[in-house]
């Protein structure tokens, strides 16, 4: 048996393909913005020239451009997921003092650059504060004949803006303690997030489910399953591979800043999804 979280587990599954020796990974590519940044992404689904509509998923941190679910469905319907890497994830090049705004002015070029004329966004959990961003910005932008280029943006579990009342009131005392360091020590996460990304590398699958050992029982259930637990590992893997943990510690110390912009000045039609139990989000 395999202790995990303090408790006695089962004998934790061994994953062919969620190893550190294969990391990290030569999959998708990169586009080239004006300022001579590169950043990755991939796609999913139907192939990006010939979808009749495109999905730009914002991953969470840990994470990368690997991180999308299976899509039959996608490819079905002729849509096309792309996952872009925002700035120091990946394949992507760092851009010092960004701010979360600042990923707005480079999802518009990443949809003129791969001639995408009409896409819309699902922010998952830290992309979620990006995706807001973006419904925020980008709600007014029209083609030439006065069509909005963006749809709908939907936010999946995202991270709350900073101030808001209870917004660490069900977590557990690690996440109010990050939440906490965030706002007022945001220096004393790098050397949290080295440790953990350390761990990962050594023994991602142990390591990844010690960390959702904090979650609600509920989720840790479904994090077992092999194909969701392989795509958060392998999301987390290419991107602590590449020794990006600083760029996971400098996002979480984005969150307790000012994000720029009020929530109720957004215009874009928004869909939030919640699970009552999540401990991790507010």
């Amino acid at each position: 048996a395999t202790q995990m979280g303090g408790k006695q587990s089962k004998q934790l599954p061994e994953y062919d393909e969620v190893r550190a020796d294969l990391f990290p990974r030569q999959i998708g590519e990169t586009v080239t913005l004006d300022d001579g940044r590169r950043i990755g992404y991939a796609c999913y689904g139907a192939p990006l020239a010939r979808a009749r509509f495109h999905v730009l998923l914002f991953h969470g941190i840990p994470g990368s451009r690997l991180f999308c679910p299976e899509t039959p469905q996608a490819e079905e319907m002729e849509i096309c997921i792309v996952v872009p890497e925002r700035p120091g994830f990946g394949l992507s090049d760092e851009k010092p003092n960004r701010t979360i705004r600042d990923w707005c002015a480079d999802v518009r070029e990443i949809v003129e650059k791969l001639n995408i004329a009409r896409f819309g966004v699902i922010a998952y959990s830290a992309g979620g504060p990006y995706g807001l961003a973006v419904a925020h910005d980008l709600s007014d932008w029209v083609d030439a004949d006065g069509h909005k280029r963006l749809g709908n943006v939907a936010i999946v579990s995202g991270v709350a803006p900073n101030g808001v009342q209870g917004v660490t009131q069900n977590m557990p005392f690690i996440f109010k303690t990050a939440h906490f360091l965030s706002t007022y020590f945001p220096s004393m996460l790098y050397p949290i997030v080295k440790y953990t990304a350390g761990q990962y590398l050594s023994k991602p699958v142990y390591t990844g489910r010690d960390d959702w050992s904090k979650h609600h029982k509920v989720d840790r259930e479904i994090y077992k399953s092999p194909e969701v637990e392989k795509l958060f590992l392998i999301s987390a893997l290419e991107m602590y591979s590449r020794g990006q943990w600083t760029a996971e510690a400098y996002e979480y110390s984005l969150w307790n800043k000012s994000w720029e912009f009020n929530l109720s000045d957004i215009n874009t039609p928004l869909c939030v999804w919640q699970g009552d139990l999540d401990q991790g989000c507010t």
